[in-house]
């Protein structure tokens, strides 16, 4: 989105600023080494600094594209689970869409991936009773394991 500043501005050092669209999106602007987020607390919108002569014009372009990879590793995720079975698939799907929604620690990441497949595996076969797929030799035996451990028969 351009737009233009100068006309009628008094010279000096001013604040342009954008609120973030949401999490994960790609924004232009964060690019800029000068870039800051004036409220921390909220971490809404983002500014980058921007000074002024007399007669000066300045022409600034903003570039905002969304999340990136949700749709390709859904699509991975339905062509893998017949191989990998559900529970290693979706420990891999879960960890591919927390990193692609730029979350970094991997110690968290880890956590949630293995502990909501477990959940899910759990839920599905034990309590609703749903068949999952179990996997291909060697993933096969993954699934088989914990399946003998939650009791699933």
């Amino acid at each position: 989105m351009p737009f233009s500043l100068g006309a009628n501005l008094v010279p000096g050092t001013y604040q342009v600023c954008e609120a973030i669209p949401g999490p994960a999106w790609n924004m232009s602007m964060n690019l800029d080494p000068t870039a800051f987020m004036p409220n921390v607390d909220t971490g809404a919108t983002l500014c980058v600094p921007v000074t002024l002569a007399a007669g000066d014009n300045l022409s600034l372009s903003f570039d905002n594209s969304p999340p990136p990879g949700g749709i390709a590793l859904t699509i991975g995720y339905v062509a893998l689970l017949g191989t990998l079975g559900f529970f290693i698939d979706t420990v891999l799907y879960i960890a591919a869409l927390t990193r692609a929604g730029r979350y970094r620690r991997w110690s968290v990441i880890t956590a949630v991936s293995f502990g909501g497949a477990l959940v899910f595996m759990f839920i599905f076969m034990k309590v609703v009773y749903l068949s999952l797929p179990i996997g291909r030799p060697p993933f096969a035996s993954v699934s088989l394991l914990l399946m003998q451990w939650m009791g699933i028969r």
